[in-house]
């Protein structure tokens, strides 16, 4: 089966605690939000949590470590969205907002779910965290970092495997029950809905094509890269610099790898292989837009490290027929459906006070944002 856009909008949706997996351990990973931040450098929204519990549903308590990290994760997709931009008060609260009421809306349906027995087996919530530490594990190759063992991930994340163990079966517990609302309202997706949206959204449908490139990848000497200082980043340039020294002198391209890379393929002489564009990091796709067969890259400075990049080949982009995209555009709708059942159902319970408890007050720091009105402006 083609990998085709549809299936990452499936993966990605924030669907009301439909959503599984470690989607915010993947974020925060690379932030090192384990650690506690310094109180002068804390944001409008961290000085405006309490210490103890954000809120509160029927008595069951939403804490504080576990709103930051969610908080954390929304702050870094946008960041990951504006390619590095500036993230200005406006969207932090922004961030914040969406993170408490999604958290809030998770408590609900879970709690629903535990009261109508909904369970899973401990061995179906294994896989699932297994089956995203593999995605997590692809992702970070792709990106340059180094890949350790989930443990390790989950360490630097600031959880533990128990942790992690806990809110995988939270979401799948969730997810069943979304799927008892669907079947209780025989909610379904029709064939006419499948080919109505494929004809409507074409865009989704055209697979990128594949480039196949090579890569020496060289980071500050710095426990956390975001931390490192000019002069570390500058030590690490002369590095790179030499690599690139030793191929146009005559060495090879896998050979200079081997021995200076610190990317996880570094054995492999820094081959990634064919990837499809779609799921390389953009700073990837602009250096190989400019690049012909065989050709280096400029040094490139990421988040991550600093990357030298060599393009082996590549194949035109291609169209994903209806037949291959039919099963995910179902579940993709199927989800979208669900997640308006579920958005039904906790309504009238959010805005119940006696069973909803919010203790999060971002208000007197509100008057600090100059450009509030964006947070109300967008849907």
């Amino acid at each position: 089966m083609k990998r085709i856009r549809i299936r990452e909008m499936l993966l990605s949706a924030s669907v009301c605690g439909l959503t599984l997996g470690l989607g915010v351990l993947m974020t925060v990973t690379g932030n090192a939000w384990a650690q506690a931040p310094q109180l002068d450098r804390m944001d409008i929204v961290e000085r405006s949590v309490p210490a103890g519990p954000v809120a509160s549903v029927d008595g069951n308590p939403i804490e504080r470590e576990e709103y930051l990290f969610l908080y954390h994760a929304h702050l870094s997709a946008m960041g990951a969205s504006r390619g590095g931009g500036e993230i200005r008060d406006s969207m932090r609260v922004r961030a914040a907002i969406a993170a408490l009421g999604e958290l809030i809306q998770r408590e609900i349906l879970f709690l629903e779910a535990l009261e109508r027995g909904i369970g899973v087996p401990d061995s179906t919530v294994r896989s699932a965290l297994e089956e995203e530490f593999i995605m997590l594990q692809d992702d970070m190759r792709r990106s340059g970092e180094s890949v350790g063992s989930l443990e390790e991930m989950l360490e630097r994340a600031g959880q533990s495997y128990d942790d992690a163990f806990d809110k995988m079966r939270k979401s799948l517990i969730i997810q069943q029950f979304g799927e008892t609302l669907a079947s209780e309202a025989n909610i379904s997706v029709s064939d006419h809905e499948v080919r109505e949206f494929y004809e409507s959204n074409p865009e989704l449908f055209r697979q990128q094509g594949l480039v196949h490139i090579r890569q020496i990848f060289v980071k500050p000497q710095v426990q956390v890269v975001r931390q490192a200082t000019e002069e570390q980043w500058a030590e690490a340039r002369q590095r790179i610099e030499q690599a690139l020294a030793r191929i146009r002198a005559g060495e090879s391209f896998e050979a200079v790898a081997r021995a200076v890379s610190e990317a996880p393929n570094a054995d492999q002489g820094g081959d990634l292989g064919m990837i499809p564009a779609a799921q390389l990091p953009p700073f990837y796709v602009e250096a190989t837009n400019r690049l012909n067969d065989g050709d280096l890259s400029e040094i490139i400075r990421s988040e991550h490290g600093l990357h030298l990049i060599q393009l082996m080949g590549s194949e035109d982009e291609q169209s994903i027929s209806l037949d291959d995209a039919r099963d995910d555009i179902r579940r993709y709708l199927m989800v979208d459906k669900q997640e308006a059942l579920l958005d039904d159902f906790v309504q009238p319970i959010i805005t119940n006070q006696d069973r909803v408890k919010t203790y999060l007050q971002l208000e007197r720091n509100l008057a600090n944002v100059p450009d509030l009105e964006e947070i109300w402006a967008q849907p």
